[in-house]
Parts: C-alpha cells; sequence; structure tokens
C-alpha cells in the first residue's frame, strides 16, 4: 500500500509491507475474539488494544522502525 500526500514544499510517500495470509487470518481471529475492539472498530475508532494484541502476536501494522523501507 502506498500512501501519498505533501506538506508545503515537500512531497511524501509512505509505503506498508503487505500482510500475509496467516497475519490476515490472526487479525479477523484477535477482532472477532475481542468484541469490545469489534464494536470500536463498528463505531469507527482504532483502539490501542488491537494494536497491543497485534504486537503481542509479531503483527505490526506500523512498522517499529523504516530501516528497509527506502
Amino acid at each position: 500500500m502506498i500512501i501519498e500526500g505533501n506538506y508545503g514544499n515537500c512531497q511524501t510517500e509512505i509505503k506498508f509491507k503487505k500482510l500475509n495470509q496467516d497475519q490476515i487470518n490472526k487479525i479477523i481471529e484477535i477482532i472477532k475474539s475481542n468484541p469490545d475492539i469489534s464494536t470500536e472498530i463498528s463505531n469507527g475508532n482504532i483502539p490501542d488494544r488491537l494494536f497491543d494484541l497485534l504486537e503481542e502476536n509479531g503483527i505490526y501494522l506500523i512498522p517499529k522502525t523504516f530501516d528497509g523501507y527506502y
């Protein structure tokens, strides 16, 4: 996924690595097993707890470092 934008005279592009099928399945499992998280998502919010649970399972939606993304 590529997100593009600009700020003043600078152009910004952020590239995210695609999730593999196992990661996608784990995310679905986490959301399904946590009704409070699914409720928040259905209300348009992404709760911090979701990121915590994903990280506990080795899934990082937002990279901890941008090394290797250049």
